[in-house]
């Protein structure tokens, strides 16, 4: 065989770097070499005799076996470092000299399989075809002559390796000989860690190497010696190798330990379990804990075995883990991944045995329960999802078990306020399993919290995974948004009342829903009062992938009391639907046209019928199209303005003639974000003019109403890159001049004119919103005239750009406008009027009443009688204003 110990391993590594400096040998074939020469059984070791030799004493013993070979016979052995060798024969195979044993050697994590042929006459080496081609080439090798008589002596190789070699790497082949001669030199008792052999054959090989260089004309011989003892019916229990080109006195050695050998072993006793880690029925922590076995004495720790250690769960799954040993004695299981919490069994598996073979007596399984869980948290107060929780509360955690106090810290218990992303200054307490965090201020209004729990261990060091609620405070004007809607991909909102009944109803576009089938429809929610609804009806539109509505108004268009909704579906055109018998609706005209991504509605010629104003998602002209006596709509009237992308419109009086005028946004133009046309005398449109901006840059949305009490439209923008809403106020001589910019909210995109805070003076307010998660913001126009301070309202849809996303109604019936945004509903409640003091304009104010009767025309449709008296009825719907009316939204 080819090496069979660390010695050899150690001998092997001299005989490669001469051989490739003199004879060109690899060090596989010197290996091999070396250790068919020791009777495969391995060569040399790392100094120091395994045990000294006796005298000789009398010859071979009768009928012994000296070179055992048997299937499932092996031995291990040692060097002078302690590493081990093992050789065991493992099968047969047939040869062209006969039949073969195969014994392997396994020097981890090296393996080597080498074929020897034993007769009456001796034992050969026969290289196979896998082998070097040094040992090929030297042919089959007798390692012993049998019977073993001292002093008798035979010849194993001598032959010439002419030009099959090139041993200085010159590039040329050298000529080389090699002779292998060996020798009994005696019989002599040996001591080993296996045991005191007596009576062993002393056999001396010499390997004698000559090789002629060609490159420097030079001749080099080296020599090796290998002295091998074998006992015998045990085989070799002693190695020594000495290389003349080590320095001299230098030798290998290696000895026996372990044997079996027909049956026979210095090692009876089988070995037994000492001790388990966890301890059976014990306790472990973590979700790593050490699982190991210690056995009674040193086992058989090769790659090769097949010990392995199991763990069962108690659901009976069996967890994942890779068995190895930590030593000799120790096999230990490594988790591959962390381990639940629960009751475990483990139980060795395979073959278990010591290193001469005995297997395990006994391997009963164990159990143990493990606690791998930290503290796990539960929010007592608030509830989690919470939404109107109070702005001065305490936030109280419950956990399961007692944890390390040290562990409970601002780090692992934490108030995150989402809206600035920053953590609250809280005091935190820790009372038993109770933690508790007080603000140090009152919490936001309307503000969203994040409650997060990460990293508090137990007094073992368990911790649990992190955990997370969050909870909503107090709004204040608006309670918390309810879902009215649960469709995806919401485009467009719109409230009044479509049935007649009296009672506001909810109506929104759906978009793009993933294939679902309520997708490109209307959805109409009917008012059953008190604040509760029909289930949804769907009306089929026009509306397609990339031609959403995103524009909805309802009105009165045929002056009947009914209100009638006209959709614009973006690029494809506007669908008008109108009230059926039975309270539905119904489409009765379609407009094909690209002016529709924006819609507004208003008598633009004076006749005392509903038009339609629509834009389209950018471009050169807006359209107006007049009413006609039918009620249809005909050939629109082409009115030339930049319309920017994701642009908006309004319509109203902004020069005082007493004519409507449309405003126009083109969005991130720095040199006309806004533009306005004016009716002419004539009754037709002016060139567009552009009116000055204090910050001209990214205007969004545009609304037009009078919002500081002097009865004049005004023209109100939403401006995104400066999250401002900017007033245009309309002077007396209808110009506009900048008179208030004021802080809205984040990203600000759209803005509307309405009375929305129920100050029972029908002043009207300025509401905006954004999309991408931002609230709904409201500036309160107070008694001066001027805007208040802004007031939010968090909202949980994502939101979109369309112009439409909001709407203004009452829908539960207690004279209180609500907001529908997307599919949310925000139900504004009892609010306790109030303001800051300020001093009154100057400025005379015309009624009240007129000016919000002028505004409600872009908020709705004519109010239901019963109400019709409500001041706030008549500010929020009301029939179509007559022509030099204000109109505001």
């Amino acid at each position: 065989m080819e090496r069979a110990t660390g010695g050899a391993r150690m001998g092997a590594w001299r005989l490669g770097r001469l051989a490739m400096a003199q004879l060109g040998l690899t060090r596989l074939a010197l290996g091999g070499l070396v250790l068919a020469l020791a009777g495969c059984g391995g060569g040399g070791g790392g100094g120091g005799a395994a045990g000294t030799p006796g005298s000789t004493v009398e010859g071979a013993v009768a009928g012994a076996d000296y070179h055992p070979l048997n299937l499932g016979d092996r031995w291990r052995y040692v060097d002078g470092a302690q590493a081990p060798t093992w050789v065991e024969v493992t099968g047969s195979e047939s040869t062209g000299s006969g039949p073969a044993m195969l014994m392997q050697t396994e020097m981890p994590p090296d393996r080597y399989t080498q074929r020897i042929v034993k007769t009456a006459s001796g034992v050969v080496l026969v290289p196979g075809a896998d082998e070097d081609p040094v040992l090929q080439a030297l042919g089959p090798l007798q390692l012993l002559r049998l019977p073993l008589v001292a002093g008798d002596d035979w010849v194993l190789a001598e032959r010439a390796l002419d030009g099959r070699f090139d041993v200085d790497l010159d590039g040329i082949p050298d000529a080389m000989t090699v002779r292998m001669q060996a020798t009994v030199l005696g019989f002599e008792t040996v001591v080993t860690p296996a045991g005191t052999f007596s009576r062993c054959a002393h056999v001396r090989t010499v390997l004698t190497r000559t090789a002629q260089l060609s490159s420097t004309r030079r001749s080099v011989t080296t020599t090796l010696t290998s002295d091998d003892w074998y006992a015998p019916d045990v085989g070799l229990v002693r190695n020594r190798l000495v290389d003349s080109s080590d320095p001299p006195g230098t030798s290998y050695e290696m000895s026996l330990t372990h044997y079996r050998v027909a049956g026979r072993s210095n090692d009876g006793t089988a070995p037994t379990v000492a001790s388990v880690t966890p301890l059976a029925e014990g306790q472990a922590y973590g979700g790593f804990p050490e699982v190991r076995m210690v056995f009674s004495e040193a086992m058989d720790t090769r790659s090769g075995g097949t010990a392995q250690i199991t763990l069962t769960h108690e659901s009976g799954q069996v967890m994942s883990g890779t068995t190895v040993w930590l030593d000799d004695r120790t096999l230990g299981l490594m988790q591959g991944m962390a381990l639940p919490s629960g009751r475990y069994t483990a139980r060795l598996t395979g073959r278990a045995t010591d290193q001469a073979g005995n297997a395990l007596a006994d391997a009963p399984g164990w159990r143990f329960t493990l606690d791998a869980s930290g503290p796990a948290a539960t929010l007592v107060q608030p509830l989690a999802g919470a939404t109107e929780v109070a702005l001065d509360t305490r936030i109280v955690i419950e956990l399961d078990e007692v944890p390390d106090p040290l562990t409970v810290t601002p780090s692992t218990v934490r108030l995150i306020d989402q809206r600035a992303s920053s953590d609250v200054p809280a005091t935190l307490s820790l009372s038993d399993r109770t933690v508790t965090l007080t603000p140090s201020a009152p919490l936001r209004m309307g503000g969203r919290y994040m409650v997060s729990v990460s990293g508090i261990a137990d007094r073992h060091g368990n911790t649990a995974y992190g955990s997370s609620w969050t909870f909503g405070t107090d709004p204040g004007r608006f309670a918390a948004p309810q879902a009215l809607f649960t469709n995806a991909g919401i485009t467009a909102a719109a409230i009044g009342d479509v049935d007649g009944d009296g009672r506001a109803d909810a109506l929104v576009a759906v978009g793009f829903g993933w294939g679902a089938a309520d997708e490109f429809t209307l959805q109409l929610r009917r008012s059953l009062g008190g604040g509760n609804f029909a289930p949804a009806q769907t009306v089929a539109t026009i509306a397609a992938y990339g031609a959403e509505i995103g524009s909805l108004q309802m009105a009165d268009l045929d002056r009947n009391g009914r209100l009638a909704v006209v959709a614009a579906a973006s690029g494809r055109g506007l669908q008008i639907f109108r009230r059926q018998a039975d309270g539905t609706l119904a489409s009765s005209q379609v407009i094909d046209t690209p002016h529709s991504a924006v819609v507004r509605v208003m008598d633009m010629d004076g006749d005392g019928r509903p038009d339609l104003v629509s834009a389209p998602f950018y471009g050169d002209a807006v359209s107006v199209w007049l009413q006609q006596a039918d009620g249809r709509f005909g050939t629109a009237t082409v009115v030339p303005v930049t319309v920017g992308s994701f642009g908006d419109i309004d319509v109203g009086d902004l020069d005082g003639d007493g004519q409507p005028d449309i405003a126009v946004v083109n969005g991130n133009s720095p040199d006309a974000p806004v533009s306005i046309v004016t009716r002419t005398a004539g009754g037709g449109y002016a060139a567009p003019r552009v009116p000055a901006l204090p910050n001209a840059y990214a205007v969004a949305g545009v609304a037009i109403g009078d919002v500081n009490g002097d009865g004049r439209a005004d023209l109100v923008l939403a401006q995104s890159g400066s999250s401002l809403v900017t007033v245009l106020a309309q002077q007396a001589d209808g110009t506009l001049r900048a008179s208030a910019q004021v802080s809205g909210i984040g990203n600000t995109q759209r803005v509307r004119v309405v009375d929305l805070d129920g100050d029972g003076q029908g002043r009207l307010d300025v509401l905006s919103w954004s999309w991408g998660g931002y609230p709904i913001a409201l500036n309160r126009q107070r008694r001066d005239g001027t805007l208040g301070a802004v007031e939010s309202w968090p909202v949980d849809d994502y939101g979109n750009w369309r112009p439409d996303l909001a709407a203004v109604g009452d829908l539960d019936g207690d004279g209180r406008p609500d907001l529908l945004y997307a599919g949310q509903w925000l139900r504004q409640r009892a609010v306790a009027w109030t303001e800051a003091t300020a001093t009154p304009q100057a400025a005379p104010r015309r009624a009240a009443a007129a000016t919000a009767a002028a505004a409600s025309a872009r908020l709705g449709a004519q109010a239901p009688a019963a109400r019709a008296g409500s001041p706030l009825w008549r500010a929020l719907i009301r029939p179509v204003p007559a022509a030099g009316s204000v109109a505001g939204r």
